[in-house]
C-alpha cells in the first residue's frame, strides 16, 4: 500500500512542478534568467480537513520546517512554450479550472494511480514583467468517511528577473543554487 501512495505522491508532485500552463505564446515576461525562491511545507490532512482548506478556512497545518530552495532558470520565449505551453492530455489525468490572461493562471489537476487521485493546484500571479509568485498544492486525495489522513504539499514560490544574458546557462537549463 506504501508503495502506490508514494507513487502517487510523486506523479502529483512532478505534475504540479512540470504541469504545461501557459498558452502557445510567452507570457508579458522578460526573457533571460530568472530566479526562483521556493518553501516547500507539508502535512497529513484528512478528507475533513482538505475540505476545509479548499474552502478557505483552514490554514495549511505544516509539519515540521519548510524546505528552501533558490534555482536559477534560462528562460526564452522557445523554452517557455515548451515547458509551460498550454495543459495537454495525459492518461489518467484531468485538467480542470484553467484559466489564462495576462495577470496569470490557474489550473488544477487529478491523476489516478493504483485506485487513488492525486490533485494539484496551481495559482500563479504574474506581478510585473520581471517578478512571478506562484503557489501549488499538492497531494493524495483523502479517502471520504474516514479518519484516515494523506499527505500534502504545499509551495509557494517568489521568481524574480535577473536579467537578458543567461551567463554559462543554456536556454532550458536550471540549477539549484541553494
Amino acid at each position: 500500500m506504501l508503495a502506490p501512495m508514494k507513487k502517487l505522491i510523486c506523479v502529483a508532485a512532478v505534475l504540479a512542478l512540470c504541469m504545461p500552463v501557459f498558452a502557445q505564446t510567452a507570457p508579458p515576461l522578460k526573457m533571460g534568467l530568472w530566479e526562483t525562491t521556493s518553501s516547500t511545507e507539508s502535512a497529513m490532512l484528512t478528507y475533513a480537513k482538505y475540505q476545509r482548506l479548499k474552502a478557505g478556512t483552514l490554514k495549511f497545518p505544516s509539519i515540521g520546517n519548510p524546505e528552501i530552495a533558490v534555482f536559477q532558470s534560462c528562460v526564452t520565449a522557445e523554452t517557455w512554450q515548451k515547458f509551460y505551453g498550454a495543459p495537454k492530455e495525459i492518461k489518467e489525468c484531468t485538467v480542470s479550472n484553467y484559466k489564462l490572461d495576462s495577470s496569470g493562471m490557474s489550473l488544477d489537476t487529478e491523476c489516478t494511480v493504483g485506485g487513488r487521485a492525486g490533485i494539484s493546484s496551481i495559482r500563479m500571479n504574474i506581478l510585473s514583467p520581471e517578478k512571478i509568485h506562484d503557489f501549488r498544492l499538492s497531494g493524495l486525495l483523502p479517502r471520504p468517511n474516514t479518519d484516515a489522513p494523506s499527505v500534502f504539499k504545499q509551495t509557494t514560490a517568489d521568481w524574480v528577473y535577473l536579467g537578458p544574458d543567461c551567463k554559462r546557462m543554456s536556454p532550458g537549463e536550471s540549477h539549484r543554487v541553494r
